[in-house]
């Protein structure tokens, strides 16, 4: 049956106007639901005929500044999914095309977290805030769904945060992927600066009115939480994809990285470059074939 056309905004009216209703519809899937917990409402929504789902209002998850988007069920699944991006990870759309296809494929419950400053997050982005902000949301995710577990995906930047909160969730979490981790953070590496400066310069006000000095202080708080030495404490089912053409992360980092897990991890090397985007649909379809073998 084709796509019915949807009025998003009478649909964010009616929200606002009935806010303890619940709206029950029969809907095929639902594409997505962009739920804004700071500002308490659905801000957007998609949707097209078919199975039923069900509108909901917006639970607050906690008080912070980030962006969550989610992918929902009309009851919460047993499980749900975290994607997390990388820095400034601006060439892709932030993983809702992998949450999209998990969502349609396994029926799961799917979130992503857009830092603070990035994406359609407000405010400036900080590397230390984005780690701190990201736990504490996915704890009030656990608990927002009552879920009993909870499956984590990280890219790039987003290892470094996935590893973090799967630590801080550790007897929560069941799965976690890695794609392209950023195994250890070298204030003076020449990419990680690079890197930096670039992004200032395509984003002059995404570190606020920090200076790079100040966004190297702010690094320097992560000294405990680089995924190098969280790894021994990763005791879930620990999956890694790597790009063979990666300049950020090269390989053979990675490689030296898998020997710091008890448990070595699954590990797949894909013939691509670090954002993944060259061929999308491929990558997308390994990250959900992944996701569905780790759940056997």
């Amino acid at each position: 049956m084709p796509s019915t056309p949807f009025d998003s905004q009478k649909s964010i009216d009616w929200l606002q106007n009935n806010r303890r209703t619940f709206l029950f519809l029969s809907f095929q899937r639902v594409n997505y639901h962009i739920l804004d917990f700071q500002k308490k409402k659905v801000v957007a929504a998609s949707l097209s005929w078919g199975s039923k789902s069900v509108f909901m209002e917006p639970k607050v998850l906690g008080h912070f500044k980030s962006y969550v988007l989610g992918f929902l069920n009309s009851e919460p699944s047993e499980e749900a999914y975290l994607f997390l991006h990388g820095f400034p990870a601006n060439k892709g759309n932030k993983n809702k095309d992998l949450a999209a296809k998990l969502f349609s494929e396994l029926k799961k419950d799917a979130f992503l977290i857009h830092y603070r400053g990035l994406g359609q997050s407000q405010g400036s982005f900080s590397f230390s805030h984005s780690i701190k902000e990201s736990i504490e949301t996915a704890k009030e995710i656990l608990i927002y769904g009552k879920y009993q577990k909870i499956n984590i995906y990280g890219h790039s930047w987003g290892s470094v945060v996935a590893c973090n909160v799967a630590n801080e969730v550790a007897s929560q979490t069941r799965n976690l992927i890695l794609a392209c981790p950023l195994t250890k953070i070298v204030l003076d590496s020449p990419v990680l600066t690079s890197l930096v400066s670039e992004t200032v310069k395509e984003m002059p006000g995404v570190f606020g009115i920090q200076t790079i000095e100040d966004v190297k202080k702010d690094l320097l708080k992560l000294t405990a939480g680089q995924p190098w030495d969280l790894a021994p404490r990763l005791n879930m089912r620990v999956s890694i994809i790597q790009a063979l053409r990666d300049a950020y992360t090269p390989p053979l980092d990675t490689r030296l990285f898998l020997e710091r897990f008890e448990s070595r991890p699954h590990y797949i090397e894909l013939d691509l470059d670090h954002s993944f985007m060259d061929n999308r649909p491929m990558f997308v379809e390994v990250v959900v074939k992944e996701f569905e073998r780790m759940l056997r």
